[in-house]
C-alpha cells in the first residue's frame, strides 16, 4: 500500500500519484462527485478515518481537495513516472548513509 508521510518528520519524500483507471471522488466544495480520468495527477495523498467503518483517501487534484473510499483509490493509481527518478535518487542517498 502506498501512503504519503510527513517528509519533515520522517525523512521520506512525498510522491505524486497518477490515476490509471477512472475514479469517482467527492468534492466537498461543490457537495458533489467528480470523475477523474486516467492521467490525472494527485498530490498530498493521506488516509483519513471519518466514520467507524470507512477509511477515506484525501488528496489534491489541481486546486481541488477530494476524497474517496480507500478501497476504491488503491487499485486506480500508481506513482507518477515523473516522480520515479526522484524516488530512486532518494533511495540511493538513503542506502549510502
Amino acid at each position: 500500500m502506498s501512503v504519503a508521510v510527513d517528509a519533515a518528520a520522517s525523512g521520506y519524500q512525498r510522491v505524486k500519484r497518477e490515476i490509471v483507471r477512472a475514479l469517482l471522488a467527492f468534492d466537498a466544495s461543490i457537495s458533489g462527485h467528480v470523475r477523474l480520468e486516467p492521467g490525472s495527477v494527485l498530490t498530498g495523498c493521506h488516509i483519513v478515518h471519518d466514520s467507524v467503518e470507512i477509511y477515506l483517501m484525501e488528496f489534491q487534484c489541481g486546486l481541488r481537495t477530494l476524497t474517496c473510499p480507500l478501497y476504491a483509490f488503491l487499485p486506480r493509481k500508481q506513482i507518477a513516472e515523473s516522480a520515479v527518478p526522484e524516488l530512486l535518487q532518494a533511495a540511493a542517498a538513503s542506502a549510502s548513509l
